[in-house]
């Protein structure tokens, strides 16, 4: 099945350009700081590495927006994107007590 506000899934497939905007699940700007965005982005580039894209990203004080684009006919954006998620979920795991649950929303938005 299909999610309402996403392609089917082989359209997220090989040579494609994926808009993606996560957001967190508080309205908590923690991406206002260097230091917290500079904890992510390694997770980010791993992720995309794994899954052979490039991208350009921007994170807001609440959420991020990144372009992915497929550099080969096996590249898979999603599972980057799924997989940047779950890396840095553990963080916010490891660190909920100080952040009050915070992690990002379940779903993402693509274009």
């Amino acid at each position: 099945m299909t999610n309402p506000h996403r392609l089917p899934p082989e359209r997220y497939l090989g040579f494609v350009n994926v808009s993606v905007t996560q957001c967190l699940n508080k309205p908590v700007p923690i991406f206002l700081q260097a230091v917290s965005v500079e904890r992510f982005v390694p997770h980010l580039t791993n992720a995309l590495t794994m899954h052979d894209c490039r991208r350009v990203y921007c994170f807001m004080p609440e959420h991020l927006h990144v372009v992915l684009m497929g550099q080969t006919e096996y590249a898979q954006p999603l599972r980057a994107i799924e997989l940047f998620k779950q890396s840095t979920g553990h963080w916010f795991h490891s660190n909920s007590q100080s952040l009050n649950g915070l992690n990002w929303q379940r779903s993402f938005w693509t274009d």
